[in-house]
């Protein structure tokens, strides 16, 4: 029954994406919550595993998180529903790092999400949600620099 329902659901913001943001940004996340097998099959140091969970943060359900260790580093994606709209923060803990990059959707159009950071003018992340397969495209200066597919595992 919960596949039925994240199915549904991603249909449902699929015919929405056009719409409105209060229509079609939280059901992205309510989309994403659970088991998603994946791999990043472009990096600038080869494929790698992807696999991450999406739990839901916080008593209010307004954001998710989940981290994927891709053999070299974590990374942990929260995305959150605010009055603002959907946001996206992003940490690689590469090198050290603890800082996240705080992006925010700057558009929708053709079945995507474009998230921007002002921090990063450089850089975007392009989000294709299509049912029980998502996307994810990490660009730099308008180039590929990393994708990421993730899929429902078979009994997810």
């Amino acid at each position: 029954m919960a596949c039925h329902l994240q199915v549904f659901a991603a249909a449902f913001w699929l015919i929405t994406l056009s719409g409105t943001v209060a229509a079609d940004e939280p059901d992205l996340v309510t989309v994403l919550v659970g088991e998603w097998r994946g791999r990043a099959v472009q990096t600038p140091v080869g494929p790698a595993p992807y696999d991450i969970r999406f739990q839901w943060t916080g008593k209010d359900k307004d954001c998710i998180s989940g981290t994927a260790d891709n053999g070299f580093s974590n990374h942990t994606w929260t995305f959150c529903r605010t009055s603002a709209g959907l946001t996206l923060d992003f940490l690689s803990d590469f090198s050290g790092n603890q800082e996240p990059i705080h992006l925010r959707v700057v558009s929708r159009e053709e079945g995507k999400l474009v998230f921007h950071a002002g921090s990063h003018p450089f850089m975007d992340v392009l989000v294709f949600p299509r049912g029980r397969k998502i996307t994810v495209d990490i660009m730099h200066h308008d180039r590929l620099h990393v994708r990421i597919e993730w899929s429902r595992p078979p009994d997810g």
